[in-house]
């Protein structure tokens, strides 16, 4: 297992003023700082859907072991430290408790008593600095939804009402920022970035809009969420409309971008024109060398695998429902 990183120094990947070139050599300092982040996330999503799939036991306890190590240190909780960008370490401190907590809603139901005790006092402790951060901010813009992906998933674990209210509070935040033609204000204007960004908007609010099941609502059923989903589908199928609206010719994908459409269900025609759409385009992950995709990459920050997330909270949702 990674150390435990208490303390956050994670550096922007784009050049000074710009939020959508990326500078080569920050790239390469961001991989090295998040590598073992990575390595935890992967790892950790990867015993978590193990479980998941097969019913494996060990593996799920395993991964609930993980997260109480994290707990056990108080992971998360140290200094976010200034690299080249105030705020990226505070950004990927959410983004680490969105990981976490995904991951133990599919395990913990094996932990032990007193590990599930650890692993909410811990996960309700990290939360705290996540939405001073917010709450103190004018920006609502795609970190903010991922913010609240994370307090919410907590807040279903704990119970904590408050919490829930804060997550519904940030994806209604961007419901608002979307505009009549689909595309959101902040992340549209992201130049080369923007198709990406769009995407990576979408990806905490289709799991939040599954995880409101459990609570007895359906933000799916949000006209305006399925304008943003149906224009960014759009525009996932014939990327020139994005170039059009931005004036710029947009980056490839990145082999993430389209992890969201696993939340859809296997009959929604979206998801299966875009399962075919990939298996005839190039993806690009920054940095790297583009190559086409077989199947629809797993989300290390959102529990892994969210075919496998969307019929856990199928079974959830039914057995709500039939204890309703």
């Amino acid at each position: 297992m990674p150390p435990v990183p208490v303390d956050i120094a994670v550096p922007l990947i784009y050049k000074a003023g710009s939020n959508s070139v990326i500078d080569p050599e920050r790239l390469k300092a961001y991989k090295k700082a998040t590598a073992e982040f990575n390595s935890f996330n992967i790892r950790l999503s990867t015993l978590s859907n193990n479980y998941l799939k097969t019913g494996n036991v060990h593996d799920g306890k395993c991964a609930v072991a993980f997260i109480d190590e994290w707990a056990r240190n108080n992971a998360l909780l140290g200094e976010m430290r200034d690299v080249n960008n105030k705020d990226q370490s505070r950004y990927h401190q959410k983004w680490e408790l969105a990981a976490a907590s995904t991951a133990y809603f599919q395990v913990m139901a094996l932990a032990t008593a007193e590990q599930d005790a650890r692993i909410k006092w811990w996960m309700s402790q990290v939360v705290k600095p996540v939405k001073a951060f917010w709450d103190s901010s004018a920006k609502r813009n795609n970190h903010y939804v991922w913010s609240g992906v994370a307090v919410m998933q907590v807040g279903v674990i704990t119970g904590n009402k408050e919490d829930i209210k804060w997550g519904k509070k940030t994806f209604d935040a961007i419901i608002d920022d979307v505009r009549g033609d689909g595309y959101l204000n902040y992340e549209i204007a992201r130049g080369a970035k923007s198709a990406h960004y769009m995407h990576f908007t979408i990806q905490p609010m289709v799991y939040m809009a599954e995880l409101s099941k459990t609570l007895g609502e359906d933000w799916w059923k949000n006209d305006k969420f399925q304008l943003l989903i149906n224009t960014t589908f759009e525009s996932t199928l014939d990327i020139s409309r994005i170039d059009r609206v931005t004036g710029i010719k947009q980056d490839l994908p990145t082999s993430t971008d389209w992890t969201w459409f696993a939340m859809l269900r296997d009959d929604d025609h979206r998801k299966i024109e875009l399962k075919n759409f990939m298996k005839t385009q190039l993806v690009a992950p920054d940095g790297e060398t583009p190559f086409i995709m077989t199947k629809i990459s797993p989300n290390r920050y959102l529990g892994g695998d969210l075919d496998l997330v969307r019929k856990m909270f199928e079974k959830k949702n039914q057995v709500s429902v039939i204890s309703g």
